[in-house]
Formats: structure tokens, C-alpha cells, sequence
């Protein structure tokens, strides 16, 4: 059978391999080559020298025992390795049009260097931003940046008609000259002064000067432009503001004012030396523009101890916050003022407020950098002067970013496949009933109602038609057991009502055997997570049904009579036990889930691991019939705050409002408030290395028969504790891959320890800090 077509043996110093293997692949299927000879037919025309290299590359494997896949993949691999991606977006961010080259070349060049970006969904926005940015000529940004919905296509378009436009009207300009010039008569001293520079095409990026012949002679130049094809009174730039003197009514490129240059600004961590003037400019060219993106990159860096949402924004020179931001967030840091000024990518000036010493902290680790503080709503910009310092995950930050449009639409998909798991009302919980046990023998106990404040009574009426309404409460005629209700206002004006079984059936209860899960345990189960899901369970114990032998023991006796509940109540000492085991067994069998009583944590490495997950949990809790409350959940998140903490990727961190709240506690003026205070403080115990050490005076006042005296010691006590807890760093969530390190320490008052991960770099990073008040005899 005959052959169509011919392809060259493979040399790689003639072509790339890629392009090769293209042809060599369309070649086989022109002629039908079948699977299991396709290895043969490929290693046939690799040149010698190509077939020496492939033999080294697969030794001791020979080359007939591979595939046709194995032997081309490794050649692709030797030809042409993975690229280092940051070095590629690092190329393509810094290609501008060059001298000469017309737009078509312009924009070939950004598509090649765009190949190997890997920018997925966000190749067509980074292929316009660094077209419209990297174009040489003034009339083409003014085009393109006056232009709504811009895309790079027609980004495109519209600079390919200009460029055609402006070689067309050269060219008829030219030719206009040429038919005047046959009827001109000058003398000799109108050539002699008539040899003006014109200005002729030479690329797509504008204009350059060249001598116009001393026998053509032109009208004089317009000083608005430079133009020689109109009058000044004529010149459409008329209007137009000089970037270079500020006055209105000619450009910056026959501007007759001295030339403007920005000296050097240098930034450094601890201050900012400047060795320029105001008149210093620093550009910013993602953001204050007429359209603000809103699917930018956002960084959550902790500045002076507080989370700010940053956009990541390399065309930035400096890093910026709003006034709004720095006066709710930032203000104990003093503002200096900053002799800088702040350009758009359009060339509007950003008024600059002044600058801020701030301390950062991301990823565990910390720096002290200059922050400018500007009018205006927009939002907190990370520029190049921090990213000089602070050294980020961009195949991470990239990843994640390609991903979340793809993530949305699963998770939205997601949840409008599980609609039913966010109604509302009250859901009932299938296959489980709560039963309460009580002593054998016990009486029953009832109390009569207690009176309700006149100003809560129609709040109270409500509370309790609608708890009958969903059929939670029943009215009963009489009971032996009865207990009166407790009300708890509410910020909408309604109230949350439970029974005061304290003082009736929790006498009598018998304790549940189950367990409440340690948060420590479920904490040390977050390993390797990096994309949490919270999810908040609508009225919690009301959904799961009282066994009907228990309802009596549950009856509340209030101003309208007897009510019996028919689910599982408030106040109830075994409640948290029997809702926990419940929940644990919906739950049971999937991985990377903690729940702690109405509180469902779903972590999991990558988001497409995590969306697998999320979708089990809610197939699991809609098959039991569950209802969850869609306003509390939280998605896809980078951090959540659950049990007290705020959990992310790197461990655990102590929330910004119950540090704040230690933080801003004033001096204790008796016992009672120095048991407060130290109650708070212990919560984040195990965040403060040597915590009893140093909160000795404080525990010396605790102690029998010791009078109470603020001295200066139990002062500075109080005031370090602050700062430690301030100072603290994040803790580690715990890997049972990783080495452990311990290490103990002893002072004359207590003792204190911390176990550590311990990197492959060597660098170690804390899981917990404890420690404790020796005893008298110790």
C-alpha cells in the first residue's frame, strides 16, 4: 500500500520536537498506521544521533520494549522540560512592544509566552492586561482604556485598525505633499529655513522624526502636537492636559518645560529613606481605574495583629490601604506623612493621606513594612515592595485561583442539588429518638410558672405559639412533672424559652455514657488540610424526636397553661451527649469531617477533594432528613473560625475578638474578677510559653489567707500575659508523619514545656505550649 506523504528523519538541531512529533502524528494518521506499529515506524526515523540519546535516556530498558507513548514522552521530557512557572509569568509580564515591531508580531509573541503560563481560565484577562500595558503609543491606550467590556480579542481588533488607519492616512499625507510641492515656488531663504524634522511611521507604536527634503515645504508644525497636516486652531489636543507641565492645551511630547524625572525612592523594613520629592511617582496599574475586577487575587495577611483581605496587584510599586481600612483596623499605628504621589494606570493622581510602620504577619513569619494610607473605598493592595520581602506559594496562589471558578459552579451545582437540606422550619431527624432515663423510684417534681416580665409576655406568647405551630410543643391538660421556663431576650425581639430542668428532672437524671469529643482530638485530625467548609445545623437539638416515654418529663409549666415538648429540649443535662452520639453516627464512615455538636468541620488538601467530601456530608445529612441553616455556613474557605479558634492550612490561631477582649480587660480589683480574667486567659494557655511562670504573682493572690494587694509584680504580670498572647504564634495542626520535639523548662514557680514538629528544613514549629504552678512542697 502506498504511503501519503513523507516525513523527515528527526533531527533536533533542525526542529523542535514538538513540532515534529505534530507532523509525525498527522502522517500517521493519513496512512492508518495501527497502534502496535507505531513505536517501530517512530523509532525508524530518529536520526542517529537522536537514537543514541534515547538509548542513554532509557538504559538499562531498551527502546523495543517501550510504547509509542513512552518513547515520545521521553523525548518531550528531555526536548522540552517542565518550565518553571513563576519564571514563565515572569517573561510574559515583562514583554512590552519593541521598536519596530508592528502590533500582529506584538501580539503572536504575547500568545507564545502565554503558552506556558498556565493560565487556564484567566488566559484571556492576562493576555489583555499585558496587551493593552505593553503597547508603545499614547493614541492606543487612550483608545483601549475608553473602551467598556473590553476583551483581548477586541483589544486587538481595535489597535489593528488604528495601526492600519495611521499607515493610511501617512501615506495619503505624503502623497498630498508630493502634488502640492509641483506647483511651489520658494526662494532661498524659505528652503533654507523650511528643513523642519515631520514625523512618518515607522512601527505600530507611534511616531519618529526624520528629515523632511529641502525641496518640499510644509505649513509650520502645530505646537498642540507636532503635527504639520493642521492648524494649532484646528488640533483635536487642544483640550488636552500635559502629563509632563500640567497646563492644559498641548501634549507632553512638544512640551517646552524641562523634562520631569522621578528620582530614586528606596524602601526598607524598619523605615522609609527618601531621596526624592513629592514629586516622586509610583504607578499603580490594576486597581482605581474606571473598572475595579472583582475576581482578583486576595491574600489574607495579618497587619498589626488584625486580618486584611490584600490584592495581590505585581504592576503596584508600593503596598496601600484605604482610609476607611486603616482608620477601623490600623489606627494605633501613627501616620507620617509620605512625600510620594500616586498614579492610576490612567494617570489619575490618588491622593496620598500619609504612611504607616506596620507589622505584618503571613505564614508564620514576620516583618515590620511601610504602608501607604489613601482616600478612597477601594480595596487593600499587597505591591512589589512587599513582595521584595515577603515570599509567596505562586503555583499554590495560581492553582487555587484557576480552580475557584470551576469550584463555584460545582459547589452552586452542589447545593441546588441538595436544596432540601436548607428549608425552612424545622427538619426531623429519621432512625433516632432521644430517650431520657431517670432513677428508678423517683418522684416527680413540678414547679408552678414563673411570672414573666410584662415587657416579655407577648414575645413569650409568640414563642410558644410557634413552637406549636411545628408541632415541637404540645398542650396538656395536667402533668407530674412540670417545670418552669427560662426566657433569654434576643437582639430581633424575639426570645429563645427553655425549661429550668435544674430544678426538676437533671435531680434525677441518669448520665449518659457517650462521650463529648475532645477538641484537642478533633483538632489533631485537621492535618494537611487546606479548603474548609463549615456547616451550622438549623435549631439544633429540635430536630431529633423525644422517645414518647420521656415527653413527660420534659413539660414546662408557664402563664398559658401545661406544654409537654415532643423533641429534645434545652437544658436537658444529657442532651449534648445524646445530640453528639447521634450526629457521630450519621457521620460515621467519612473522612476528613469533625462534628462538635451542631457544628460540622469538612477540610480536605484541594478543592476538588474537599467538593467529593462536602457532597457526601450533605448526601448523609439529607438522607436522615437534617436541615441546616444557610446564612451560618461558610464554603470553600481559605480559614474558619470553629470551637473558639480560627483554623486555616497552617494550624490553629487564636481569634482577633476574645484576644481583643483579653487585651483590652482592665486591672482586676478582687478575686473574683482575677478568676475571670485568668479563666480567659487559660483558654489560649496553650498558645503563651511558660504561662504559669509568668502569672505567678497573679496565682499568689488566689492562695488561702492572702491578702488582697495589686502590687506592682502582679502589674507587670498582667501586662506581659498581654503581650505574649499578642506575640504568639500560630500552632501547628498535628501530623502523625512528621518528628516530634519536646522540649521542658523549670523556674523556682512552675514548669512549662512545647512540642514541636520538626521540618525537613530543620525549622520547628510548635503544636502546643503547657505549663503549671508548682505546689508548696514541690
Amino acid at each position: 500500500m502506498a504511503t501519503i506523504g513523507r516525513v523527515p528523519e528527526f533531527e533536533a538541531t533542525k526542529e523542535d520536537f514538538d513540532s515534529y512529533l505534530e507532523r509525525f502524528e498527522r502522517w500517521l494518521a493519513a496512512n492508518e498506521i495501527k497502534d502496535e506499529k507505531k513505536a517501530d515506524v517512530f523509532l525508524s526515523v530518529l536520526g542517529p544521533t537522536e537514537y543514541g540519546l534515547l538509548k542513554g535516556l532509557i538504559e538499562p530498558i531498551k527502546a523495543v520494549e517501550l510504547t509509542y507513548a513512552e518513547l515520545t514522552e521521553t523525548l518531550s521530557r528531555h526536548f522540552k522540560p517542565k518550565p518553571i512557572l513563576i519564571a514563565e509569568r515572569f517573561r510574559f509580564y515583562q514583554r512590552h512592544q519593541s521598536q519596530g515591531e508592528t502590533v500582529a508580531d506584538y501580539i503572536l509573541a504575547l500568545k507564545r509566552l502565554a503558552s506556558t503560563c498556565e493560565f487556564a481560565r484567566f488566559l484571556d484577562d492576562a493576555l489583555r492586561d499585558k496587551f493593552v500595558c505593553g503597547l508603545t503609543g499614547e493614541a492606543y491606550h487612550r483608545r483601549l482604556l475608553s473602551e467598556k467590556d473590553l476583551t483581548f480579542k477586541k483589544a486587538c481588533d481595535i489597535a489593528l485598525g488604528l495601526e492600519l488607519a495611521h499607515r493610511d492616512t501617512i501615506e495619503l499625507s505624503g502623497h498630498a505633499e508630493r502634488q502640492k510641492g509641483v506647483h511651489k515656488v520658494s526662494d532661498a531663504r524659505g528652503e533654507k529655513g523650511s528643513q523642519k524634522s515631520h514625523f512618518s511611521q515607522s512601527s505600530s507604536q507611534g511616531y519618529t522624526r526624520t528629515k523632511r527634503p529641502t525641496s518640499q515645504r510644509s505649513k509650520p508644525n502645530c505646537y498642540r502636537c507636532g503635527g504639520d497636516n493642521h492648524q494649532h486652531s484646528e488640533c483635536r489636543f487642544q483640550n488636552e492636559k500635559c502629563h509632563n507641565c500640567g497646563k492644559v492645551g498641548h501634549l507632553q511630547r512638544v512640551c517646552k518645560a524641562p523634562k520631569r524625572t522621578a528620582r530614586a525612592h528606596k524602601v526598607s523594613d524598619a523605615a522609609q529613606q527618601e531621596e526624592g520629592t513629592a514629586d516622586s511617582v509610583f504607578e499603580l496599574f490594576t486597581v482605581y481605574t474606571a473598572q475595579q475586577q472583582k475576581d482578583g487575587i486576595y491574600l489574607s495577611m495579618e497587619l498589626a495583629g488584625k486580618p486584611v483581605q490584600m490584592q495581590l496587584d505585581t504592576g503596584a510599586s508600593v503596598s496601600l490601604v484605604p482610609e476607611r481600612l486603616y482608620k477601623e483596623k490600623l489606627k494605633e499605628c501613627p501616620l507620617q506623612p509620605a512625600s510620594i504621589r500616586l498614579s492610576s494606570y490612567t494617570g489619575d493622581t490618588i491622593p496620598v493621606l500619609g504612611q504607616i510602620q506596620v507589622p505584618v504577619r503571613y505564614e508564620g513569619k514576620e516583618w515590620t513594612l511601610p504602608l501607604v494610607i489613601v482616600k478612597g473605598e477601594k480595596s487593600a493592595l499587597l505591591g512589589r515592595n512587599w513582595l521584595q520581602k515577603i515570599k509567596l506559594n505562586w503555583g499554590e496562589i495560581f492553582s487555587l485561583r484557576n480552580d475557584k471558578p470551576v469550584s463555584q459552579a460545582t459547589l452552586t451545582n452542589m447545593l441546588e442539588k441538595h436544596k432540601e437540606l436548607f428549608k425552612d422550619g424545622y427538619g426531623e431527624i429519621q432512625d433516632f429518638t432521644a430517650k431520657v432515663r431517670v432513677q428508678e423510684g423517683t418522684k416527680p417534681i413540678f414547679h408552678k410558672p414563673r411570672p414573666v416580665p410584662y415587657a416579655l409576655k407577648e414575645a413569650v406568647e409568640k414563642e410558644l405559639d410557634r413552637l406549636q405551630k411545628n408541632r415541637i410543643i404540645t398542650k396538656v391538660a395536667r402533668s407530674d412533672w412540670a417545670a418552669p421556663i427560662v426566657v433569654v431576650p434576643k437582639k430581633d425581639k424575639t426570645v429563645r424559652m427553655c425549661g429550668d430542668y435544674k430544678v426538676t428532672v437533671n435531680r434525677c437524671i441518669l448520665p449518659e455514657e457517650y462521650p463529648l469529643p475532645n477538641a484537642e482530638d478533633l483538632f489533631a485530625t485537621l492535618a494537611g488540610g487546606k479548603v474548609f467548609s463549615k456547616l451550622d445545623l438549623a435549631f439544633a437539638y429540635q430536630q431529633l424526636k423525644l422517645d414518647p416515654e420521656s415527653e413527660q418529663y420534659l413539660t414546662i409549666n408557664t402563664h398559658k397553661g401545661l406544654f409537654r415538648f415532643n423533641r429534645l429540649a434545652y437544658g436537658i443535662s444529657t442532651a449534648p451527649a445524646i445530640f453528639q452520639h447521634t450526629m457521630d453516627q450519621i457521620l460515621d464512615g467519612i473522612d476528613n469531617v469533625v462534628c462538635f455538636m451542631d457544628d460540622i468541620l469538612v477540610s480536605a488538601p484541594t478543592i476538588g477533594e474537599h467538593l467529593v467530601v462536602l457532597d457526601k456530608v450533605m448526601s448523609r445529612l439529607e438522607k436522615y432528613g437534617v436541615r441546616m441553616k444557610r446564612s451560618k455556613c461558610e464554603f470553600l474557605q481559605d480559614s474558619v473560625e470553629y470551637l473558639g479558634y480560627k483554623i486555616d492550612a497552617q494550624g490553629l490561631h487564636p481569634t482577633n475578638s476574645k484576644v481583643e477582649a483579653i487585651v483590652n480587660a482592665p486591672a482586676p480589683t478582687n478575686i473574683s474578677e482575677l478568676r475571670s480574667f485568668l479563666g480567659l486567659l487559660n483558654y489560649y494557655g496553650k498558645f503563651v510559653a511558660n504561662l504559669s511562670t509568668v502569672l505567678h504573682p497573679l496565682h499568689q493572690l488566689l492562695q488561702a489567707d492572702t491578702k488582697w494587694n495589686w502590687s506592682p509584680q502582679c502589674e507587670e504580670a498582667f501586662k506581659t500575659c498581654k503581650q505574649r498572647l499578642l506575640k504568639s504564634k500560630w500552632l501547628a495542626h498535628y501530623d502523625t508523619e512528621m518528628r516530634l520535639r519536646l522540649a521542658c523548662d523549670a523556674s523556682p514557680y512552675g514548669v512549662g514545656a512545647v512540642i514541636s514538629h520538626v521540618l525537613p528544613s530543620g525549622e520547628e514549629h510548635p503544636i502546643a505550649f503547657a505549663s503549671r504552678t508548682l505546689s508548696p512542697s514541690e
